[in-house]
């Protein structure tokens, strides 16, 4: 068994349980406060989808033998959701020191770079272009304050 999509699946799991969790816990508290647009409702359904959809990746992703020879994994020993939960990890800490403005620049940049845009001064703009998409509708239309 490849070792790298083995490690890549289970941290998955792990992120879509907790976000699932989390979900719950706000839904929770929306309830209690009578908040109707917290972001309980979106977790309860984005990370049971990440859950099934890792689940169905794995699968199609594990190796099938084909007259007795087993298949090799293309995948390389960590995969992109590794690094893009990475990137996250990261874009939580710099959120946290730096601001919005710029953790979701560098988030976006290198999420783009992770996800297979070869050129680093497409990435750079796109990711920039994408935060400030982010900034103005969430933060102008919906109102939803950042940090």
């Amino acid at each position: 068994m490849d070792r790298g999509l083995l490690i890549e699946t289970l941290v998955l799991i792990a992120f879509s349980i907790l976000g699932t969790w989390e979900g719950i816990r706000f839904l929770k508290y929306e309830y209690i406060t009578r908040d109707l647009i917290g972001p309980g409702g979106y977790l309860v359904l984005i990370f049971p989808l990440l859950f099934i959809s890792t689940i169905v990746y794995f699968l199609r992703s594990y190796p099938k033998s084909s007259g007795g020879v087993r298949k090799r994994w293309i995948l390389p020993q960590i995969g992109p959701s590794v690094r893009l939960m990475a990137v996250l990890g990261l874009y939580g800490v710099v959120v946290s020191n730096l601001g919005y403005a710029i953790g979701s620049g560098l988030f976006f940049i290198l999420a783009f770079k992770i996800s297979g845009v070869r050129s680093w001064l497409r990435s750079v703009v796109l990711g920039l272009v994408v935060a400030l998409v982010f900034e103005l509708v969430f933060s102008r239309v919906a109102r939803i304050p950042f940090p």
